[in-house]
This record gives C-alpha cells, sequence and structure tokens, in this order.
C-alpha cells in the first residue's frame, strides 16, 4: 500500500486553484470577494499544513526599496507594467507589500 504524499499533489492543487478563480470570475461580481477570500484561506492553510513558504516575486524587492524612498507612484508604474495589471489592483498589490513592511 503507498502512502498519500500532499507534496506530490501540491502543483495540481495551483492549478484548480487557478481554474477556481477563473470559473468565480465567469459567474459575476456578486460574492466574488468571498470565493477569493474562501479561497486564499484554504491556500494559506495548506500551506501551511505542508510547511511550505509562499513563492516571492523578483519585483517585490524592487517595489519595496521604492517605497523606502518615498517613490509610491513610481512602484505602481512597475507593478502595472510587470504584472500586467490595472491601475486598482497594482496599488492594491503596492499597499499590501507596504502593510507587510511595516509590520514587525
Amino acid at each position: 500500500m503507498s502512502t498519500f504524499n500532499l507534496q506530490e499533489l501540491f502543483p495540481y492543487f495551483w492549478s484548480a486553484l487557478i481554474l477556481a478563480g477563473f470559473l468565480a470570475t465567469r459567474k459575476g461580481a456578486g460574492g466574488q470577494a468571498l470565493r477569493i477570500a474562501r479561497l486564499e484561506t484554504q491556500v494559506q492553510m495548506l500551506m501551511k499544513a505542508l510547511n511550505l513558504t509562499p513563492p516571492v516575486d523578483p519585483i517585490d524587492d524592487q517595489v519595496r526599496l521604492m517605497l523606502q524612498t518615498g517613490r509610491t507612484i513610481e512602484a505602481i508604474k512597475l507593478v502595472r507594467a510587470s504584472q500586467g495589471l490595472g491601475l486598482k489592483d497594482a496599488k492594491d498589490y503596492v499597499d499590501a507589500l507596504q502593510d507587510t513592511r511595516a509590520k514587525p
């Protein structure tokens, strides 16, 4: 009898998560934030159970450096260009990095 290894299934989990996110956006905006929050919670729980650290985007260090020097608008522009995000999503991304930087 073979043992069940969660780490072997981890790549499939990301595929399922992306598919679930895509399907959630196809259903309309109503309740979308709640679905995303649930999925993010599930990802965090799985990452903790598997003792995994979340992947770090290489652009994050550059954005943090810009934030430290007060160049928030330039940081948002960089995120928009590198990630292909809209203005609001890029600002939210930068704000989240700024929030994590501010915490001890």
